[in-house]
């Protein structure tokens, strides 16, 4: 049997002792495996959806005589999760893939005491979901394994409310000043500096295109728009167009107009703008017509 990563090592820390514990999407099984002979948990449950890794699954818990322990089943999510299993390891998958299975089958929460939740993105939708749904962050840890940022979360039932930074970062995480999130904090900072200081990024393309997005949509007043760009190709894509100030701003306003009065200038002023496009004349300079010839108007003409 291999030696658990440190990633997998970490969420194994987090397992509470003498917990029925269910391993959703347990690939090879190593984890469930591993709680199992260090005595952390009574029994197990592991679950694939693929028939490959599931039968890699299996014969990993066949060969270390654990059949017994370790139901495997060939399933989805947590839908048929036994209702002796009380805590669930959901690790390896993205955020929205682990808030899909928690939404699936809100009915077998009863059951479920603990989530050890460490997914590869949106940590901090998993957090907001489960707090939600009446869970508290009782642990938390953070590593790096093979230059990849990972985060472990032990979820308890209880209510707790946290703050939009702690739902972000992780509470315990920043209460404890972790210094691998630290870490991963100053990597960002330093990729957004380098970025900003890159001299490949076009400014004058970008306002250019600045430009003709506005010219093109007819935006009225100051704007500001939103690029991204691929470091790799180059290219620049438009992301959004957001008005200054943005969300209609009305905390400059709520003195002074209601929402109702605020919005009706707002709709008549453009209603006022269209109308006043629509009504405009446009000229064109050209020279098509410079060699026309005629003696009746635009009857009988020839052009040389």
């Amino acid at each position: 049997m291999s030696k658990l990563s440190t990633r997998l090592e970490m969420v194994a820390s987090l397992v509470p002792k003498g917990v029925n514990c269910a391993d959703i999407g347990a690939d090879h099984g190593y984890l469930i495996i591993e709680l199992l002979k260090r005595k952390l948990i009574n029994k197990g449950y592991a679950c694939e959806n693929k028939l490959g890794p599931f039968n890699r699954l299996k014969n990993n818990v066949e060969k270390m005589n654990l059949s017994m322990l370790i139901e495997c089943e060939l399933s989805d999510g947590i839908r048929t999760l036994p209702r002796d299993i009380n805590a669930v390891i959901i690790a390896g998958m993205g955020g929205d893939t682990v808030c899909s299975i928690l939404k699936d089958s809100l009915k077998k929460l009863e059951n479920i005491d603990y989530f050890i939740i460490s997914s590869h993105s949106k940590m901090d939708d998993v957090r907001c979901l489960l707090t939600n749904l009446n869970y508290c962050i009782v642990n938390e840890k953070a590593c790096f394994d093979m230059n990849q940022y990972y985060e472990v979360t032990l979820f308890e039932k209880g209510n707790k409310s946290y703050s939009s930074n702690e739902l972000k970062y992780g509470p315990i995480l920043l209460k404890n000043k972790d210094v691998n999130l630290l870490k991963k904090l100053e990597e960002k900072i330093i990729f957004n500096q380098n970025l900003m200081k890159n001299d490949n990024i076009p400014e004058n393309r970008i306002k250019e295109m600045t430009k003709k997005i506005y010219e093109f949509f007819g935006f009225d007043g100051v704007i500001r728009v939103d690029f991204l760009i691929c470091n790799e190709t180059g290219k620049i894509y438009v992301n959004e167009v957001n008005a200054i100030p943005g969300s209609l701003a009305f905390y400059l306003w709520k003195n002074k107009f209601s929402h109702e009065i605020f919005l009706r200038e707002m709709i008549n002023q453009a209603i006022d703008i269209k109308k006043s496009k629509d009504n405009l004349v446009y000229a064109y300079k050209s020279d098509v017509l410079k060699n026309l010839k005629s003696n009746n108007g635009l009857k009988n003409i020839s052009i040389k």
